[in-house]
């Protein structure tokens, strides 16, 4: 990818908050994913393994072992970010990811995963979360009207 292309792409992303991937023909626009999106995205991420020490250990048996278990999850990753809704994630989300599956080459989806890494935004989630734990309780109960135990 040329270093303009990449920079438009890159303005898109900080404008319009979506980027947009042609895969295999067709356009996909892809969106900064809701709280929602985010817990989907979130459980088929926990499904992943990538152990380094057994890649380093015995290379090509792992790598099987991983493609065998990660290429549908990685599909599943991009439809669930595509279709960033639970109603149509639930209906079309098979569709999709079988789609994806399809269509994807290895070299697109390094640069897809990338890309969607960024429209995350996983600061923003991480400083929210940070700024709502910090705020003082309003109902915070007093030492003394506590029950102890026995």
């Amino acid at each position: 990818m040329d270093l303009k292309k990449l920079e438009s792409r890159e303005l898109d992303r900080l404008t319009n908050d979506s980027i947009d991937i042609i895969i295999d023909g067709a356009k996909y626009r892809f969106r900064e994913p809701y709280l929602e999106t985010l817990d989907y995205l979130a459980k088929v991420c926990l499904k992943m393994e990538f152990d380094e020490e057994k890649i380093h250990s015995n290379p090509t048996v792992e790598l099987n072992r991983l493609k065998g278990r990660n290429l549908k999850l990685l599909a599943q990753w991009v439809a669930i970010f595509y279709l960033e809704r639970a109603w149509r994630i639930r209906l079309f989300g098979w569709f999709y990811t079988r789609l994806f599956l399809k269509k994807i080459k290895p070299t697109k989806m390094l640069e897809i995963a990338s890309e969607l890494r960024i429209l995350e935004n996983d600061p923003a989630f991480i400083n929210s979360t940070r700024l709502i734990a910090q705020m003082p309780r309003t109902s915070e109960p007093k030492a003394e009207l506590v029950e102890k135990e026995a």
